[in-house]
Parts: structure tokens; C-alpha cells; sequence
């Protein structure tokens, strides 16, 4: 059974005893066991990530082979055609060969140079949004408001909403 595991049962028995924490000490314990679990289950998501990495890499090798010989079975044998699709069927599966649209690599700034140049702007997208990090530094928060500092006014679209602190522990390094 895992670390994990057994820590797990304990904080059950713990929880059943009312456990807390009463001094410096107490508290250290706690924060050495959270480390500790958490570098367990990180040496376990190490491991299980390189297996399934590993498995994946062989079910696709797998599929590239076999879809490789499917392809070349396809191409022996008659099979129904259309404009841009060839298909053949088998009892399991449809075997099928599109024709695809041509992929375009773009160049976006040369485009746009381009359609600026040739006065081709209504292939021009603008966006416009607000700058809410410049906007925040301008605007002090009143209860559930955000008012805007030059004029005092209510900044329209923002809705303040007050959340409970937070508590984290914040491991030092070492």
C-alpha cells in the first residue's frame, strides 16, 4: 500500500480523534506530510505519464501500420467513387480516401501590408477592446462600484464582486 494511501487512513483516525494543531511544532508535522504526499503523488504522475506516453507511441505505430496496409488493400480492390471521396465497405468499417483542401501558410504581416497597400481594407478585421489593465489603475472600487477617478463616475460593464481571503500554504525552498 502507498504512502499516500496509509496518510490517507491516518487523517481519517486523526479527523475521528479531533485533531489539531497546537504549536509550532504540531504545525511543522502538518506541513512536512503535506510535502511529503504531494512528492509522492508528483513522482507518481511522472511515472504514469511516461507509461501512458509509451502506450500511446505504440497504439499509434500499431495504427500507422496496419492503416498503411489497409490503404494499399484499398487501392487493389473496386470501390465507389465521387468528386472528391473513394470509398469502400466492409462489414466493420467504411474505408475512405478524401481529396483535401489545400492547406494556406500565411504570412499575416506581409498580408496586411499587402491589403493596406492595394487599399483592399474591408479584408481588414479591427478590434477594439478595452485596455483594463491601464483602466484598473484609473478606478478606485466603492462597495459593489467602480468609479472612474478623473470624474467620479461609475465605470459601466464592471461589476465588483467581493471574494472571502484565501488561505494557501506557501512551502519555502529547501
Amino acid at each position: 500500500m502507498s504512502e499516500v494511501v496509509k496518510e490517507i487512513d491516518v487523517v481519517e483516525q486523526y479527523e475521528d480523534e479531533g485533531f489539531s494543531i497546537k504549536d509550532d511544532r504540531g504545525a511543522e508535522y502538518a506541513l512536512k506530510r503535506i510535502r511529503e504526499t504531494q512528492a509522492e503523488v508528483d513522482v507518481f504522475r511522472v511515472y504514469y505519464d511516461e507509461q501512458i506516453r509509451r502506450m500511446q507511441e505504440r497504439a499509434d505505430g500499431i495504427r500507422s501500420f496496419y492503416t498503411g496496409h489497409l490503404e494499399r488493400y484499398f487501392n487493389g480492390v473496386p470501390h465507389k467513387s465521387t468528386k472528391t471521396t473513394e470509398s469502400y465497405e466492409l462489414p466493420s468499417a467504411k474505408l475512405v480516401l478524401k481529396q483535401q483542401a489545400p492547406e494556406f501558410v500565411r504570412d499575416e504581416d506581409k498580408i496586411l501590408e499587402w491589403l493596406k497597400q492595394s487599399g483592399e481594407t474591408q479584408f481588414i478585421k479591427v478590434k477594439e477592446t478595452p485596455n483594463w489593465a491601464e483602466l484598473k489603475k484609473n478606478v478606485d472600487v466603492s462597495g459593489c462600484d467602480c468609479i472612474y477617478k478623473d470624474t467620479g463616475e461609475i465605470v459601466p460593464g464592471v461589476e465588483v464582486v467581493p471574494r472571502e481571503p484565501k488561505f494557501d500554504v506557501n512551502f519555502k525552498e529547501g
